[in-house]
């Protein structure tokens, strides 16, 4: 008796151990990829709308995880002042069509916005920040178009 219950539970272990991996979260595809999300973007620091066109590179891993590594915003002459800084900005994707972005900062000298923002994946290849709250009074959101086309999927 004492034999089966070690086997059974070196199985149930195997399985669950099969199952946590990696290998078995949502991901992006295709991996392994450079992707731009540009579009309308604005950025409210202290009362002040700033309406820009942001321009994001986001990059899948292997595993396709993806990372916004860089991000530029472009358009009228106060765009300029805005910086992304803390790159690689990791992208947990929560379900097929939801998402956090973690650890977002932008800096508007001298007022320094942080937080996580909520990322809204649509089968349109488009990431849709809903306006959203960061630190130091700002607020950010947009909805930028992505190319390639990429997919949500499971595995």
């Amino acid at each position: 008796m004492p034999i089966q219950r070690g086997l059974l539970m070196s199985f149930l272990v195997s399985i669950a151990t099969l199952f946590s991996g990696s290998a078995f979260a949502l991901h992006m595809i295709p991996t392994s990829t450079t992707f731009v999300a540009q579009g309308p973007f604005n950025v409210t620091v202290l009362g002040t709308n700033i309406q820009c066109t942001a321009v994001f590179i986001v990059v899948t891993d292997s595993a396709g995880q993806p990372t916004v590594t860089d991000a530029k915003f472009q358009g009228q002459t106060l765009c300029s002042l805005v910086k992304a800084t803390q790159l690689p900005w990791k992208i947990e994707i929560t379900s097929m069509t939801t998402g956090t972005i973690h650890n977002v900062a932008l800096t508007v000298t001298p007022i320094t916005c942080t937080g996580n923002l909520p990322v809204i994946f649509s089968p349109l290849s488009t990431l849709t920040i809903p306006s959203s709250p960061m630190t130091s009074g700002c607020t950010v959101g947009g909805t930028l178009t992505v190319s390639p086309s990429y997919l949500i999927v499971s595995p």
